[in-house]
């Protein structure tokens, strides 16, 4: 696990930072955050226009602007690049021992799960909410050992440290929490013997003798066993409530069509094979291939086995709802709504983060433990392989834009031609040069006219209405 995430920080280090799409547009909007204010760049505050609001994309923003004060651009990017490989296994790791201090190698999964294309196509907020995403399931798993409302108030702030990362992280791990909260109350109430109650109650209500036994069932149920029940869940219900205001305030402001994209077969299919990890060469489709099928059988060998026997059969059954839950979300939300888009691919990887979950409850052998870490560590050192790769092409590709840098003065506009007829056809694939150009905006008074981000409202720099170009520039 330790050797995977060097490979990953050193290929971050050495490319500095590792080629993706918005990329350059994220650093550019942190970098402009940060600078807006100031009197050398009039420029850009005739260009842009900054709305700081508590909503998801904020917190890496800020993140970048605080650590553009004291590193160059290309070292705050792969610093921003590490955490979003290194913070979701780390996050993982502490969500496993919760469940089992023994089976916290499975983390190493998690590697390789995180190199997908979103990685590539530079959605750092997204990459780092499925390491908030682990955090929150972590507080949750803790707080439910022994519940209290100091341990809720942790759960409540992983959840809206969740949102703030992005909304795709805080929709899993609501549904998630949600989830395993129902299941925890329905083992809870079974426990009490309150579906009891009402089943010895009802040849009373058959037969009509209403007052006196409908008085008798709400005296016995809610005084000894619902309240129980639900007391029991409060601590729970209080820390998903935390965040609904602020969800409820970004939800006001979203505009924007929505489309579901593919249909739900060929999303059964592209979760099957993993290909959200197809990002680099052939070789990635197979080793996706292959860590869905290991990941899938023995999941489904972990799920025969614990509800075949009773011992943690309790504690595990939330978890399996829970990736039943996060496989359904995936399957049925719309991959475009409010601007944002590749919502189902976003989705694809949180079925296999619960799979892993449930495996922590399984005993391995040392030889199967060895087995499937040479495996997890063999997937991850092969993709960034594969990446290190093609970085260096694309690093050799964008060396004129460095000449480019050196003769455009300030207080100019730039507008790149991209060459890419993908961009007629829907939205792009991976291509680092596709927005490359907005690195130019890190330095000097410069506004870069195709920013295929700055005119949505889901950011915290838009473009100033009547300066937007884009529906000039497409197409």
């Amino acid at each position: 696990m330790l050797a995977g995430m060097a490979a990953v920080t050193a290929a971050a280090i050495l490319y500095r930072p590792m080629a993706t799409n918005d990329g350059p547009v994220h650093v550019a909007f942190a970098n402009l955050i940060a600078t807006l204010g100031r009197p050398e760049h009039e420029l850009q505050r005739h260009a842009y226009a900054l709305t700081l609001r508590l909503n998801p994309n904020l917190l890496i923003y800020l993140l970048m602007a605080a650590l553009l004060r004291v590193a160059p651009p290309g070292l705050t990017e792969s610093l921003v690049q590490v955490l979003c490989v290194v913070g979701p296994v780390s996050a993982a790791y502490l969500a496993l021992r919760q469940i089992n201090p023994a089976n916290t190698w499975l983390a190493v999964f998690v590697l390789p799960l995180s190199l997908n294309q979103m990685f590539f196509l530079g959605l750092y907020n997204h990459c780092c909410a499925t390491g908030a995403f682990f955090l929150a399931i972590a507080a949750y798993l803790w707080m439910n050992r022994a519940p209290s409302f100091r341990r809720a108030l942790v759960l409540a702030s992983a959840l809206i440290l969740t949102f703030l990362c992005h909304a795709s992280g805080f929709i899993m791990a609501m549904a998630g929490v949600g989830t395993m909260t129902a299941m925890n109350l329905v083992a809870t109430t079974w426990r009490k013997g309150v579906f009891k109650t009402y089943s010895a109650q009802r040849h009373a209500f058959a037969v009509g003798v209403g007052t006196m036994t409908a008085m008798n069932l709400v005296a016995t149920t809610r005084q000894e066993r619902v309240f129980e029940v639900f007391s029991a869940r409060r601590h729970a219900f209080a820390a998903m409530v935390a965040p609904l205001p602020l969800a409820a305030i970004f939800l006001s402001g979203i505009k924007g069509g929505i489309d579901f994209g593919p249909s739900v077969a060929t999303r059964v299919y592209l979760f099957g094979v993993l290909n959200v990890l197809r990002v680099n060469s052939r070789l990635d489709s197979y080793l996706a291939v292959a860590t869905s099928l290991v990941l899938a059988f023995a999941s489904l060998w972990a799920t025969v086995e614990i509800l075949g026997r009773k011992a943690r059969r309790d504690e595990a059954a939330p978890i399996i709802a829970a990736g039943v839950v996060a496989f359904l979300v995936m399957l049925a939300f719309p991959d475009t709504l409010g601007g944002g888009w590749t919502h189902f691919r976003r989705f694809v990887i949180y079925p296999f983060f619960w799979a892993l979950l449930l495996l922590a409850f399984q005993s391995f052998s040392t030889r199967a433990r060895g087995a499937l870490i040479g495996f997890g560590v063999a997937v991850s050192l092969g993709l960034v392989g594969s990446a290190m790769y093609r970085q260096s092409i694309f690093r050799s590709q964008m060396a004129p834009l460095a000449e480019v840098d050196r003769q455009v003065g300030s207080q100019c506009t730039v507008l790149p031609l991209v060459l890419n007829d993908a961009v007629s056809a829907g939205f792009p694939t991976y291509n680092p040069l596709f927005q490359a150009a907005n690195r130019l905006e890190l330095r000097k008074d410069r506004v870069v006219l195709f920013n295929f981000l700055a005119r949505l409202n889901v950011y915290p720099i838009r473009f100033i209405a009547g300066v937007e170009p884009q529906s000039h520039l497409f197409h």
